[in-house]
């Protein structure tokens, strides 16, 4: 697995082969591994909990999501159930059993670290023609590779996994970090296993050896409406206002108001010009009255761009 920094450009009349477009997919997905490693980290971002699985020598491993330290994504979409006594087992992503492995030794009591690696598989194998000849000349081509992980048990908690995690103040004083090291082991440990003679699981430790990846997602906002209010309108010149007149000036104070707002008078009012000050505290409104205009009060309608509106009404009167 290495790096890409090289992608395919097309243009007219270009032979295209496998090679280009398998370039253009190793392209982007060595992006996302960067992009994983430099920006978010690697360990345990949601689930993947060990429990006990009720019987002697199994282990559950809840539902989960992680990075590994080269920025492969583990999904582990669902439970499994691993057997202690196995070597482990490798699972495809949308495997649809469950498996535990295949014992191959006596259980031996003791504390294993219970952890997880990204491997691929090749799927939907296909026929290829060959150069031969004949008829009968095929051969097959994997036509999908499939993500996946595998489940190992470890004789200790790795070095990776060491070390105590930064402080919460190196994270928002922005102190410099390091290059991220480059051919750590694959594993992302879950937890440290304790299991006795019988296969009875003593003791799961889900949190001493497992790197957790702090991520955004879990935390959202809901906003507060705020909507605009009117406490006083001046209106230049006093009085009513006789039509055709130009150059009326309203000044509007409240809260709420957006620079953006829409102000509407009523018929037969034109709104020319609006000034918002800093913290829509006060609004200048700037109005042409037609010649046409019924004589009458005019309400006043201020309108910001989420939609929400306040009005006062005889703002104006028009003679």
């Amino acid at each position: 697995m290495h790096d890409t920094f090289e992608r395919p450009r097309f243009f007219p009349r270009q032979l295209v082969t496998h090679t280009e477009l398998n370039q253009a997919g190793d392209y982007a997905l060595a992006r996302l591994r960067r992009h994983n490693r430099m920006m978010h980290g690697w360990g345990v971002v949601y689930g993947a909990l060990v429990c006990p699985a009720g019987d002697p020598w199994r282990l559950r491993i809840t539902p989960g999501y992680l990075l590994d330290p080269a920025g492969n994504e583990l999904c582990v979409p669902k439970e499994q159930v691993v057997d202690l006594r196995s070597d482990g087992v490798t699972v495809a992503a949308d495997d649809p059993f469950t498996p535990c492995g295949d014992p191959v030794r006596r259980g031996r009591a003791g504390t294993v670290w219970v952890a997880l690696r990204y491997v691929e598989e090749p799927l939907r194998p296909v026929r290829t023609p060959t150069s031969g000849c004949g008829c009968d000349d095929t051969a097959c081509e994997y036509s999908r590779v499939g993500d996946g992980y595998a489940v190992a048990f470890l004789p200790e908690c790795p070095p990776s996994h060491g070390g105590s995690p930064p402080r919460p103040d190196e994270f928002l004083n922005g102190v410099p970090s390091p290059y991220p090291p480059s051919g750590l082991d694959p594993w992302v440990v879950l937890a440290k296993v304790e299991v006795d003679a019988k296969g009875e699981i003593v003791a799961v430790d889900n949190c001493s050896c497992r790197r957790i990846v702090t991520t955004l997602a879990p935390f959202w906002q809901r906003c507060a409406p705020q909507p605009a209010s009117i406490s006083q309108v001046s209106v230049n010149p006093e009085g009513p206002i006789a039509p055709g007149a130009t150059g009326v000036r309203l000044v509007v104070e409240g809260a709420g108001f957006e620079p953006a707002a829409r102000v509407d008078l009523g018929l037969g009012v034109r709104v020319t010009r609006v000034e918002v000050t800093t913290g829509g505290t006060t609004m200048l409104v700037t109005a042409h009255v037609l010649h046409t205009a019924a004589p009458g009060g005019r309400t006043l309608t201020i309108t910001n761009p989420d939609g929400s509106a306040t009005s006062r009404p005889e703002a104006i009167s028009i003679t």
